[in-house]
């Protein structure tokens, strides 16, 4: 917990939107209206967070690829 990540779900919502925004700056053939960030913080782990390596293993980010012609 720190003044700017008060919680795991701020540290997930910016970890999720740092990867959006590097994938944009980095090529001019993505549509920026295409990506959703979601920030589950410590709620979806995919292993027990009960050491380092799982602790490494839980700091993910998560893309997701959909149909293009998928409407929602």
């Amino acid at each position: 917990s720190t003044y700017r990540y008060p919680s795991n779900w701020e540290l997930s919502g910016a970890r999720a939107s740092s990867v959006i925004r590097y994938l944009l700056s980095n090529t001019d053939q993505l549509d920026p209206k295409r990506f959703t960030a979601v920030a589950y913080g410590e709620t979806r782990p995919v292993v027990p967070n009960d050491s380092e390596e799982n602790w490494g293993k839980n700091r993910r980010v998560e893309i997701v690829i959909l149909n293009p012609k998928y409407d929602n």
